[in-house]
């Protein structure tokens, strides 16, 4: 009694301070300490002793024994079939029942708790030892295998298990997650048949069952179909499972969805192919460039010595025609190679109309292109490439809209916003605007897809025909030029998108060209043109003989040195072509300074964008031409060289 006083543990409980590894649960003390002192000799430690049900799961919460010996029959609220119900569900503790005697319908209730033994009373103490070990091991390999099917369970890729015969056996979530069928809608199906998505032929799967039924493990790619009916790439590794006999048991497969590793080649792709253009345009500018100069130059010439009308109105149009085409190449150039994303004032009218060219050109002749672009538009700071990109995209977008035809209207017109109006558009301050609409009456879209319109890889074409970067990065395009993209459509009712872009508050569009200028002329000084185009040598030659200069040839940088080295330094100037064979344009500018310090050169090419030839005659410190260009742009150009 006076134990028990002093003591805080509850009157039917006895707890050992040794280490613990097994809980007693047991309402006769004579019988606890025999099981105890058996135990002990056995080798195992006492958790602790428990007399009533609820004692037993307060002790087994607080100590986690390894294992609990419960006799069925307990004083108390609870007997032990009912405590041994709740540390199986919460606490994962193995018990094995202790019984003398219990009727059937208690009996049926404990197989029902699933313990891991019984021991009837009275025993012996190699019949306790067996029971105990055999709970032990029994509960450890449990707990293992439940592991391993939860990690299989949990893992990220797709794991299927099947019959030597190929039959589901077991899948994992992310198998169902991948295709969308269950395991018990899986289960006794050959997976190749349950996903077979007809892109791969017999003879792929003759080839894959050979390889994995002579024991071998199978790596491989294939395409397989969902539940749904959509289709996946997947990544997949078939392994068999041999048995004690060095049978196959078992196969496994492990399933890797590459949906998106897929998707990030095929961007690499483009970008591949988009570079393969890039250098192929640069090509193409150069030769049509070089093409297109004498054109342009020889207009200019024959302008100045015809005095028929009609002669120099057809010599106005081959002029323009060629000018045309000269800004053409220079744009699919831009746009092949990208743009630097230098903002400059530009009058967005020129590049819509020669989209809406373009767009009646290329497009299906039963979609009519309408252009309502007003003339007097203000001018918009911007990147010219991006821009066309814009605006190509949502023409695209427009034509596939429209399958079975339709009208396609471009709409650009001035604007200024108040702040009650700039409150109604997303992003934009009151200000000066241009506004710029392209409007189809084609299929339209439901509210559920121009929620997402925007998104990046969200498309609403076929696999292969979009890849859903178009819009966002129109979207991003315009943000940067802080302006503002929307949408409005519904089905049936056609598209309309709208961008609004800051007008430029700087001076009015200045005017290029010399028109009224008189073309400054040359007092025979003496002039080295240095190009690999014959051509483009004797228009050059002919146009500046004609405004007074003395003009020599060569065809390349070495036969230019050799020139210079026959004539001493008696040349004012060198012209260069910036790509020739033997030696380039760069080579010859940089022979010349250690060679003919302060002889003038000026660097022409057809290939180079404007900004990367200024850049590169930066690096130069040499002017620079792009081909083509007129008499009188060259003519101004020679004589400030010349005249400084």
């Amino acid at each position: 009694m006076t134990e028990s006083t002093q003591s805080s543990t509850p009157p039917e409980t006895k707890i050992r301070a040794v280490p613990t590894s097994v809980l007693v649960v047991e309402d006769e003390a004579i019988v606890v300490r025999d099981i105890c002192q058996q135990l002990e000799i056995l080798g195992y430690n006492i958790a602790a002793e428990a007399r009533t049900g609820e004692a037993a799961l307060e002790l087994a919460a607080a100590l986690k024994p390894d294992l609990i010996l419960m006799d069925i029959q307990l004083a108390g609220e609870m007997d032990g079939v009912t405590v041994a119900g709740i540390i199986r569900d919460e606490l994962d503790i193995p018990v094995v029942f202790l019984t003398a005697f219990a009727s059937e319908s208690v009996f049926e209730r404990a197989k029902k708790m699933e313990p891991y033994g019984y021991i009837l009373k009275p025993f012996e103490e190699r019949e306790l030892q067996i029971i105990v070990d055999m709970a032990l091991y029994k509960h450890g390999m449990e707990k293992e295998m439940r592991f391993k099917s939860q990690a299989l369970s949990s893992a990220a890729n797709a794991i299927v298990i099947t019959d030597p015969e190929g039959e589901i056996v077991w899948v994992n979530a992310a198998f169902s997650r991948y295709t969308g069928y269950s395991l018990e809608e899986a289960l006794g199906k050959n997976p190749n048949v349950l996903l077979k998505s007809g892109e791969q032929d017999k003879a792929f799967y003759n080839e894959m069952w050979a390889t994995i039924s002579g024991g071998e493990v199978w790596k491989g790619e294939l395409v397989n179909q969902r539940k749904d009916g959509s289709t996946y790439p997947e990544r997949m590794t078939i392994t068999p499972m041999f048995g004690p006999a060095g049978k196959i048991t078992h196969y496994i497969a492990i399933k890797e969805d590459i949906t998106e590793q897929k998707r990030l080649e095929q961007l690499q792709l483009r970008s591949q192919r988009l570079e393969s253009i890039g250098t192929l345009a640069g090509g193409i500018a150069h030769d049509l460039n070089n093409i297109l100069s004498p054109i342009i130059m020889s207009a200019d010439l024959l302008v100045k010595t015809c005095g028929d009308p009609d002669q120099l109105e057809m010599l106005k149009m081959i002029s323009e025609s060629a000018q045309r085409g000269a800004d053409i190449v220079k744009q699919v150039l831009s746009f092949a190679r990208g743009s630097d994303g230098r903002k400059n004032e530009i009058q967005i009218r020129h590049i819509l109309v020669e989209l809406a060219k373009v767009c009646r050109e290329t497009f299906p002749r039963k979609i009519e292109v309408l252009n309502y672009v007003a003339r007097d538009l203000w001018l918009v700071r911007a990147d010219p490439t991006q821009i066309h990109q814009v605006f190509m995209n949502l023409l695209i977008n427009a034509r596939d809209a429209m399958p079975e035809g339709g009208q396609l209207t471009i709409k650009g017109t001035n604007v200024e916003l108040d702040a009650d109006a700039a409150e109604t558009v997303p992003d934009l301050s009151p200000g000066r605007y241009v506004r710029f609409q392209i409007i189809d009456n084609g299929l339209g879209m439901p509210e559920s897809v121009v929620n997402h319109i925007f998104e990046l890889f969200f498309t609403t074409k076929e696999q292969g025909k979009g890849t859903g970067l178009g819009l966002s990065t129109a979207m991003g395009i315009v943000r940067a030029h802080a302006g503002s993209i929307t949408v409005q459509s519904a089905p049936g009712e056609g598209t309309c998108f709208t961008i609004y872009l800051p007008a430029d508050t700087g001076p009015a569009e200045k005017k290029t060209g010399t028109s009224g200028k008189k073309t400054p002329r040359g007092n025979g000084e003496r002039i080295l043109i240095v190009d690999d185009e014959e051509s483009i040598r004797w228009m050059l030659k002919t146009t500046l003989e004609g405004i007074g200069y003395v003009v020599d040839q060569a065809a390349n940088g070495v036969l230019a040195l050799e020139k210079l080295s026959e004539s001493g330094s008696s040349y004012d100037l060198v012209i260069s072509d910036v790509m020739m064979p033997v030696m380039d344009g760069a080579e010859l500018v940089q022979s010349l300074e250690a060679s003919h310090p302060g002889l003038p050169v000026l660097l022409i090419s057809g290939m180079l964008p404007d900004g990367e030839l200024e850049a590169k005659g930066f690096a130069l410190q040499t002017p620079c031409l792009i081909k083509p260009f007129s008499i009188a742009n060259l003519a101004e150009k020679v004589a400030e060289l010349i005249a400084h």
